[in-house]
């Protein structure tokens, strides 16, 4: 949330003209509003498809909060900044965004997200769906010992990969950290100090990654970096 008001609270210098565009954005404006203390004339549109009135608010706006942006949004040409309310661009069409608009987008959900990752790892590797779906209907094969099952794995000592070392890497190299796992990591700009990541390599269009918990390496294709 404070990255929200911190990127609006350095760019509107006064009483601009702002609009939260979509369900998301309109659902954090009040939060967001509490805590901007630049002047700031504020309108909120739950419904980005109301072309009625997105029209007009688009045809004053200097700031759009939100994380949808299409080619057929009427014209916005006052506009500057349009902020979204996710990590992720994929709902806006940066293509059709009027030239010249700084787009921000927003951190602050990596601990949320590196806790998701190593709790994939610790369900996948255990079998704890299997288990628990064994265990419901009165089984106990997922048991080595009582029910015949084969051994799950651990996570604990395996080789991990991480592919992009940014903020969210971290945290989940940190977190791997405390299982014993050794980190190896690919990003495409150089990294200063990889740790806790025992490697870090440069992002290619082929590189060397582990596969979790099997401790052993397999090569994988990657994207190149785009062109432009």
């Amino acid at each position: 949330m404070d990255n929200y008001v911190s990127v609006v609270s350095e760019l509107v210098g006064g009483a601009h003209k702002a609009l939260f565009l979509g369900h998301f954005a309109a659902g954090v404006a009040p939060r967001i509003l509490e805590k901007v203390k630049t002047p700031l004339e504020s309108s909120i549109l739950d419904d980005e498809r109301d072309a009625q009135h997105l029209a007009p608010l688009l045809a004053e706006a200097e700031i759009v909060i939100g994380h949808i942006w299409r080619a057929g949004f009427p014209p916005a040409p006052r506009l500057r900044l349009l902020q979204s309310v996710a990590a992720g661009l994929d709902l806006l069409d940066t293509g059709a965004v009027p030239k010249g608009v700084t787009i921000c987008n927003v951190f602050g959900h990596e601990p949320a997200i590196a806790e998701y990752v190593i709790m994939t790892m610790l369900v996948l590797t255990h079998r704890l769906f299997q288990a628990v779906t064994a265990f419901r209907a009165g089984s106990w094969v997922a048991s080595p010992q009582f029910g015949g099952g084969s051994p799950h794995g651990e996570v604990l000592g395996s080789t991990i990969g991480i592919i992009g070392y940014g903020r969210i890497g971290c945290e989940v190299a940190e977190r791997a950290a405390g299982l014993k796992c050794r980190v190896v990591a690919a990003n495409r700009s150089p990294v200063a100090d990889p740790a806790p990541a025992d490697t870090v390599f440069p992002w290619r269009n082929s590189i060397a990654c582990c596969r979790c918990a099997t401790r052993s390496l397999s090569r994988v294709g990657l994207p190149g970096r785009r062109k432009g």
